[in-house]
């Protein structure tokens, strides 16, 4: 199977996948994330789940079973399994911030005032590229497990990131014919 295959958009503006390489390896590949130092954060709900007897690490218990099949007509609510977070470092000061400014914080952002404000790396307000990765209790029944949401942008639309600097120009061949004949004919 190929990766294409195997990826399931959603209509809330997530991907469903499998765990493994194939969640890895459309992060890996998404246009937005490509060259960008991601750092994570992460929330594992796993061992209350299995205190409560709904799942095993290997698979869902019955009565994790009977859950499931409670949140799926309503009579209960979903639980979170497991979540990861990735955020974009924003560690070459040209990424927007969270709340608009791009390389240092406005006056109205609330971590303006924090000693540490822009010499924390791991504050996830640096940039506003988040990665979401989820799986919740109701996905067991399901082949793809994990859920993928991606939000942000490095920066807005309407700025130029960076010019590129021309070092070549391409010129049709009876061009570069007459300048390599006047080149000759002056020497």
């Amino acid at each position: 199977m190929t990766l294409e295959n195997e990826i399931i958009f959603n209509k809330n503006n997530t991907v469903s996948v499998p765990f493994g390489h194939i969640a890895e390896s459309y992060i890996l590949h998404y246009f937005l994330l490509k060259n960008t130092c991601l750092k994570f954060q992460s929330c594992l709900q796993t061992p209350q789940l299995i205190k409560e007897g709904l799942i095993t690490l290997c698979h869902v218990e019955d009565k994790g079973r009977e859950y499931v099949q409670e949140i799926q007509t309503d009579l209960k609510k979903d639980k979170l399994c497991w979540s990861w977070i990735m955020y974009c470092a924003g560690d070459k000061n040209h990424c927007q911030h969270k709340y608009g400014s791009i390389g240092k914080c406005l006056l109205s952002c609330q971590n303006y005032n924090l000693n540490n404000n822009l010499r924390n790396r791991n504050n996830m307000h640096h940039c506003s590229v988040h990665v979401y990765l989820f799986s919740r209790l109701s996905y067991f029944n399901l082949s793809h497990l994990l859920q993928i949401k991606i939000e942000g942008t490095h920066l807005p639309t309407n700025i130029i990131n960076n010019v590129s600097k021309i070092s070549r120009i391409n010129l049709m061949r009876e061009v570069q014919d007459k300048i390599i004949v006047s080149y000759h004919a002056d020497h």
